[in-house]
C-alpha cells in the first residue's frame, strides 16, 4: 500500500517510526543512483557503438560511391562501338551494332500471298540412282541384323541439279523389326 507522504502525515509519526522511514528512503535513494549509474554506463556504450557504426556507414557510402562510378566507366567503356564513339569499325569485332534498315513496314504479310499458285518438285517413279542404306547391326546389343528378316524400307528422294541434267537419288532406308527388342532397328539417315 502506498502512502503519501505529507507533513500532516509526517508530524503523526514518532521518532523511531521517522527513523525506519529515513532507512527506507535511503535505501531506495541507493538503489536509484545504482541504477542511473548503470543506465548512464549503457547510453555512453550505446553511443560510442552509435559514433563506430556511423563511422563505417559513412565509410560504405564513400566506397560504394566510388565502385558505381567504376562500374559505370566500365560500362561506358565496353557500350562504345564505331557508331557512338570515334573508334574505327574494324574495333567492334563480333559485336558489330545491327544495320538499321530505311526501308517502310510492308502492308503485306510474309511469305507467299494470297493466290500465288506455288511450285513443289513431285515424286519420281524411275530415279535416276537408289541408294540403300541398310541396318547391319541392332544399336542397342551390336547383334548382326543381315540374316534377320522382316526389314521395311522409307524412300526419301532428293533433288540435285548437275551441270546439264537432273540426277535424283532415291534412298532406300531400311526398318527392321523382327529382332526382339524394344524399338525397330534402322539407319541414321544423312542428307550431303
Amino acid at each position: 500500500m502506498e502512502v503519501k507522504i505529507t507533513k500532516r502525515y509526517l508530524s503523526g509519526l514518532s521518532h523511531a517510526q521517522k527513523d525506519d522511514l529515513i532507512l527506507v528512503l535511503h535505501e531506495q535513494n541507493q538503489l536509484l543512483t545504482e541504477r542511473v549509474s548503470q543506465q548512464s554506463q549503457q547510453i555512453a556504450q550505446q553511443s560510442q557503438e552509435i559514433a563506430q557504426q556511423s563511422n563505417i556507414i559513412e565509410l560504405q557510402t564513400k566506397q560504394i560511391s566510388l565502385l558505381e562510378s567504376k562500374v559505370k566507366s566500365l560500362e561506358d567503356r565496353i557500350n562504345t562501338n564505331s557508331s557512338n564513339s570515334g573508334k574505327p569499325p574494324s574495333s567492334d569485332g563480333f559485336n558489330k551494332p545491327q544495320p538499321k534498315s530505311r526501308r517502310g513496314k510492308s502492308k503485306k504479310t510474309k511469305g507467299g500471298q494470297h493466290g500465288h499458285g506455288g511450285k513443289t518438285l513431285k515424286r519420281v517413279k524411275e530415279p535416276n540412282s537408289i541408294e540403300k542404306h541398310t541396318v547391319d547391326t541392332c544399336s542397342n546389343c551390336n547383334e548382326n541384323l543381315g540374316a534377320v528378316s522382316g526389314a521395311t524400307i522409307t524412300t526419301r528422294q532428293v533433288f540435285d541439279i548437275p551441270k546439264l541434267e537432273l540426277q535424283v537419288t532415291e534412298h532406300q532406308i531400311e526398318k527392321n523389326n523382327a529382332h526382339l527388342v524394344s524399338a525397330p532397328q534402322k539407319v541414321n539417315f544423312h542428307l550431303k
